[in-house]
């Protein structure tokens, strides 16, 4: 079962009882070399996961893409590699996963004569890790150069019915951007595919994402500049939120233009409602495409393409300030009593989940990527060190009239070095009682003795990491507690590759220098 329908059917009633999570089982560390890395869990369910690994470092996966095979307990039983081919051509690996209880690999190759790269599908047997059956060649994008194929795609519906490949095809300067769409059921039979040219220039339209619904309909999100390489001009928003929808096995093509006055709408994530409606969702702001001031929800009715509901909420300066040091709080309430905008910056949407009740919840987490970079005097040789910060987590909860009810910030500091962020971010899980973050943090910052703003900075180097539970109320209060300790497995939580896995578990991965360790978590 795919997260995105495990969501979608929690009811989250938001119960005033605490649900604690009860066990976390570890199963054993398993060892092997240290430049492979889990890339993505592939498969779970009570007897048996299967994991994606390839060769890498942090931050820079190669290849040599390998399949394994873990029993119930975690014991690793079968490792096998992947070498697929077609009419002797060795295949690139894009991603695999399961669906309707298949496995599914997925394999690119260039043909460099023809300007091509071409998607191949195979099953996977869940037994021997073998490809098996037929390979068919499912999609494919044209390229101009070498060094700009394009690349490929995929997303779920809500309900798992339906995905979606999308493959950009070649790019060229002045000329509409293309795109390859094709809808897959959830047996992997096609269902429709078409090419599209977008009614923008390239350089004036960028695509944000893909969604498609259960009924198999696919929506583009993008972003159209009035003029190119602006945000803004004189003060107001130089873009607008696009949204292409293509129905009826994409013969029918409909512009959803998506506004909110005057404002910048910072960031927008977009789902389709169990009514069909289109539901947009994000932040808005009053500078400009880096900050936010607060947060909208929007209602589309697809036929007529009115906007049935707009509701928005204003971050006040306390939620604004929420976390801050009694330094940087006093410093921003001092703007704002002078009439100056304040605004959060540096959020990411993460997410939209769909609640069963028609309401949502989005997600943003703080990110950012700082470089700094030294010159050796002696040598003149330069080099360059990557910061990644993962942050704060806002959590907005709309109703099912689409009014925003509230929303809160969880606490959060993690800054690695030079590895892509691989420790960092959370994962989220949802039960019928409540929403939870799961994420690494020192264990210092959970002493409700700290001053305000203080922070202690998680680091894989020493023993102070913990796995810390935020849990989530109905009413948007929000609670931390250390789930377990990092050393106390001598591994380290990867949140990243952390997954829901049913209504009441979530599977969790840990790496050591040269091992892995999988376990559950059962709420």
């Amino acid at each position: 079962m795919h997260l995105k329908n495990i969501l979608g059917i929690c009811l989250w009633l938001f119960v005033g009882q605490w649900a604690i999570a009860q066990q976390v089982k570890w199963g054993p560390i398993h060892k092997e070399k240290a430049k492979v890395l889990i890339t993505d869990i592939v498969s779970h369910n009570p007897s048996q996961t299967i994991v994606m690994k390839a060769r890498g470092r942090l931050g820079f996966l190669q290849s040599g893409s390998q399949l394994e095979r873990m029993d119930a307990s975690f014991n690793s039983s079968l490792i096998m590699k992947l070498a697929p081919v077609f009419e002797d051509n060795s295949l690139d690996v894009e991603f695999c996963f399961e669906s309707n209880g298949q496995i599914y690999l997925f394999c690119s190759f260039a043909n460099h004569k023809l300007d091509k790269r071409f998607l191949f599908l195979q099953r996977v047997n869940a037994t021997s890790l073998k490809l098996e059956g037929p390979i068919r060649k499912i999609a494919e994008l044209s390229f101009a150069k070498r060094y700009r194929q394009g690349g490929f795609g995929y997303t779920f519906s809500r309900d798992s019915s339906h995905v979606v490949i999308y493959a950009n095809t070649e790019l060229r300067k002045n000329e509409p951007e293309k795109y390859g769409i094709y809808v897959l059921d959830q047996d992997m039979e096609d269902v429709w595919s078409k090419e599209v040219t977008l009614p923008y220039l390239e350089s004036r339209f960028a695509v944000e994402d893909f969604t498609v619904d259960n009924d198999g309909n696919v929506f583009l999100l993008g972003v159209k500049f009035q003029e190119k390489g602006e945000s803004k001009r004189r003060g107001t928003p130089n873009y607008e939120y696009r949204i292409l929808g293509y129905r009826e096995d994409g013969a029918d093509v409909e512009e959803y233009e998506v506004a909110l006055g005057g404002m910048f709408l910072s960031d927008m994530k977009i789902d389709v409602s169990p009514k069909r409606d289109i539901i947009c969702a994000g932040f808005y702001s009053e500078q400009g495409t880096f900050s936010i001031k607060g947060t909208y929800y929007i209602r589309i009715d697809r036929k007529t393409k009115e906007i049935e509901k707009m509701s928005a909420k204003e971050f006040d300066i306390d939620f604004i300030t929420m976390n801050f040091t009694q330094r940087q709080e006093k410093k921003a309430k001092r703007k704002a009593a002078k009439g100056k905008n304040i605004e959060l910056y540096e959020y990411d949407l993460r997410d939209i989940i769909p609640r069963a009740d028609g309401g949502a919840v989005l997600m943003a987490e703080q990110y950012y990527v700082t470089v700094i970079c030294r010159t050796d005097p002696r040598t003149g040789i330069t080099t360059c060190t990557n910061y990644y910060h993962y942050n704060d987590v806002i959590v907005v909860s709309i109703d099912k009239s689409g009014d925003i009810e509230w929303a809160t910030k969880v606490s959060k500091r993690q800054t690695s070095v030079n590895d892509g962020g691989y420790y960092s971010s959370y994962v989220s899980m949802v039960t019928n009682e409540k929403l939870y973050l799961v994420y690494n943090d020192h264990k210092k910052n959970l002493d409700p003795s700290l001053k305000q703003g203080q922070y202690y900075n998680f680091s894989v180097r020493d023993k102070n990491g913990v796995v810390v539970l935020a849990s989530i109320d109905g009413e948007g209060n929000v609670s931390r507690k250390a789930l377990f300790s990092n050393a106390e497995i001598t591994a380290i939580t990867v949140p990243k590759l952390c997954k829901q896995v049913n209504k009441k578990q979530l599977l969790m991965f840990a790496k050591v220098l040269k091992g892995s360790q999988f376990g559950l978590v059962s709420f």
